[in-house]
C-alpha cells in the first residue's frame, strides 16, 4: 500500500472508532500507534466527539489532510473492542498491513447491529429497570411490552420517517407513555410511574452524560460540553413527551 492508501485507511479506523463510540482518548491512542506502524512522517490528529482531523506529510513533501463531521451516535463496544484488538496485532507486527486492511473491512461487515438483538435488548432493558425502580413482576412484564414498543418504533418505524432527533425522542417518549396509561387504564393496580420509566428508559442518554462529564474534568471542553448539551436536549425532549402524554390523558 502507497501513502496515500495507508493514511485514508488510518483515517477511516479513526473515523469507525469515534462513530462507534469509543473514547476520545482511545481514538487518539490507537491511531497514533497506528500511524506509527503505517510509516506515516510528521502524522498529527485532532479529535472532537463530532469530527475527526488528520495530517501526515508524503516522502515528497506534499501534505496529506482530511477532516470530516461525524454525528453522534450510538455505542457498539464489541466492534470498538474489535478492531482495537486487531490495531494491537498490527502494532505487534503480528500481522501485516494488508491483513490488517483485511481484517477491519471485515468487521465492518460482520458487527453490523442484528435486528433479533437490538428488540431483545429493548425488552430485557425495559423490564429490568422496571423491577430496579421498584416495580413488580406484573409491572415488569408490562413494560416488557413497552420496550417492544419502542424497539419497533425507533427500529422500524423512525428510519422511514427520517425524523431528527428531537422529534425522534418527543414523539417516542410520547407514545410509550400514553400507550402505558392504556395500560394502567385497563389495569389500574399497576403503577403508571413504574411503566413509564420502564418504557421511556431505552431514550435516556446515560453514556452521553458520563463521557461528557469525563471529558470535562479531562479539560477537553468543546467535546465535553457537545455531549453534555446533546443529554440535555434529549432529556427534555423525553421530559416534554411524557408530560404532553399525562396533560393529554388528564384533559380527557
Amino acid at each position: 500500500m502507497n501513502e496515500d492508501q495507508r493514511f485514508e485507511l488510518l483515517y477511516q479506523v479513526g473515523e469507525e472508532l469515534l462513530k462507534d463510540g469509543a473514547e476520545l482518548g482511545r481514538v487518539e491512542t490507537t491511531v497514533a500507534y497506528l500511524a506509527e506502524s503505517f510509516e506515516l512522517q510528521e502524522f498529527s490528529c485532532f479529535i472532537m466527539i463530532n469530527g475527526i482531523f488528520m495530517t501526515c506529510r508524503k516522502h515528497n513533501g506534499d501534505v496529506l489532510a482530511k477532516n470530516k463531521e461525524v454525528p453522534l451516535a450510538t455505542v457498539q463496544l464489541d466492534k470498538i473492542d474489535a478492531i482495537n484488538d486487531f490495531s494491537r496485532k498490527l502494532t505487534a507486527k503480528k500481522i501485516s498491513i494488508a491483513a490488517f486492511s483485511r481484517q477491519f473491512n471485515q468487521i465492518k461487515q460482520d458487527y453490523q447491529p442484528q435486528l433479533k438483538r437490538q428488540f431483545l435488548a429493548y425488552c430485557l432493558g425495559s423490564a429490568s429497570f422496571c423491577i430496579i425502580f421498584n416495580g413488580t413482576l406484573p409491572e415488569s412484564f408490562a413494560a416488557l411490552f413497552l420496550g417492544l414498543f419502542m424497539a419497533f418504533y425507533l427500529l422500524i418505524l423512525t428510519p422511514k420517517l427520517k425524523l431528527s432527533k428531537i422529534s425522534l425522542n418527543i414523539s417516542a417518549s410520547f407514545l410509550v407513555s400514553i400507550l402505558a396509561q392504556i395500560i394502567h387504564g385497563f389495569f389500574p393496580w399497576l403503577k403508571l410511574s413504574s411503566l413509564v420509566i420502564g418504557g421511556i428508559i431505552a431514550l435516556v442518554p446515560g453514556i452521553s452524560i458520563v463521557n461528557g462529564i469525563r471529558y470535562l474534568f479531562n479539560e477537553d471542553y468543546p467535546s465535553g460540553l457537545a455531549q453534555v448539551t446533546d443529554a440535555l436536549v434529549i432529556s427534555l425532549c423525553i421530559a416534554f413527551g411524557v408530560g404532553l402524554a399525562l396533560w393529554t390523558f388528564d384533559l380527557l
